[in-house]
């Protein structure tokens, strides 16, 4: 069962919602009534163009993003690969900050003479807890004054968050990107902790989920860059086992049961006269076992439109592609024909490898 929805679809990339927003929403719901679902709907379109604006950053400095999933504590874009240079790590990290300052300076006048200095103003009592919403005018300043918290928080310097991310690609002008990812780490974990005593002693539970978030991602990050390091002087050619088996989509699953389960290939490409069609997943087997696998042919249960990559992609694109889509292994293709496959565990013996070999220096 998939954990998020699909709900829009914007510039060519999905937006999703994952299942843990409903949750906000029916709590949301049950404390406010409809001003709390109107609410969640402006916190959910601040969120969107925040990163949207990254998406489209990434988007223009070469980068692939799938798709944008919301969640409760903010939003997550799906990007393979990474920034090449710090400055495009610069500004792909401050376009999102950078739209919510821009929502704030484009309503700012329509709503201060439409509202006036009091109300204008005094919604940020709101913000700061000392008072309630209590109506559609309130609703509104409290989302438009939401940017302004949105864009300070993101910008604060723990990674990975926006604000650490423009920290490491400053340090890396100075002292290269793996040691700007230890710093900017250790900035962020300084910070995570910060905010886990924050949220004991202030009982603020919504800290203490930011906390453990900004912790394990920093470190998760920092694991990351240092496999991308020795990652990056391959080509996905490099390390792709040439002999797979391919299927053809009329194979029925009785003609292929012995075959697939004997082989320790996980995916299979499917081929027909007109090329690569799709690919078969071994587990694909267990999930129709119970039907007659003399009638259950490949071509129905096959993925169609996989994800590919070809034998010039760097090695490092692959592997977070991977990770993104959550296979083990992908199709290689040339103009079309298959070239083999590779897998996870062909990246990790090459990292492997290359870490052994000198620390990856001079390979």
């Amino acid at each position: 069962m998939k954990n998020s929805l699909r709900i829009a679809r914007f510039f060519g990339i999905d937006i999703e919602l994952h299942l843990t927003f409903l949750v906000l929403l029916v709590f949301f719901l049950s404390v406010m009534g409809i001003k709390g679902i109107l609410l969640v709907a402006g916190v959910f379109i601040c969120v969107t163009t925040h990163e949207l604006s990254h998406s489209l950053a990434a988007r223009y400095f070469g980068m692939r993003v799938r798709k944008i999933t919301l969640l409760p504590i903010g939003g997550i874009a799906s990007v393979s690969g990474y920034p090449r240079t710090p400055r495009a790590e610069m500004l792909i990290s401050f376009a999102g900050p950078l739209s919510n300052i821009l929502i704030m300076a484009v309503f700012y006048f329509p709503l201060y003479f439409y509202l006036g200095a009091d109300k204008f103003f005094s919604t940020l009592n709101i913000i700061r807890g000392s008072s309630e919403i209590a109506g559609i005018k309130d609703l509104i300043m409290y989302v438009y004054w939401l940017n302004m918290v949105i864009a300070v928080f993101n910008l604060m310097p723990a990674f990975p968050m926006d604000g650490g991310r423009i920290l490491r690609a400053w340090l890396s002008y100075r002292c290269g990107r793996e040691k700007a990812t230890k710093i900017a780490v250790r900035t962020g974990h300084i910070f995570a902790l910060c905010f886990a005593y924050l949220g004991i002693v202030y009982g603020h539970i919504f800290l203490l989920i930011i906390a453990v978030f900004v912790y394990t991602s920093a470190t998760g990050e920092e694991e990351s860059v240092s496999v991308e390091e020795y990652l990056v002087r391959f080509r996905v050619g490099d390390v792709i086992s040439r002999k797979a088996v391919c299927l053809s989509p009329e194979m029925t699953l009785s003609d292929l049961y012995g075959q697939v389960l004997s082989s320790d290939q996980e995916i299979y490409p499917v081929l027909s006269e007109g090329g690569f069609k799709g690919i078969f997943m071994k587990d694909d087997i267990f999930k129709s076992y119970r039907g007659d696998k003399a009638a259950i042919k490949v071509r129905d249960i096959m993925t169609c439109d996989p994800m590919t990559v070809k034998a010039e992609d760097r090695l490092d694109t692959a592997r977070k592609l991977m990770i993104e889509t959550k296979s083990g292994a992908l199709t290689v293709l040339n103009e079309g024909s298959v070239t083999g496959i590779v897998t996870m565990n062909d990246i990790m013996r090459a990292y492997l490898m290359a870490k052994e070999l000198g620390e990856g220096k001079g390979l």
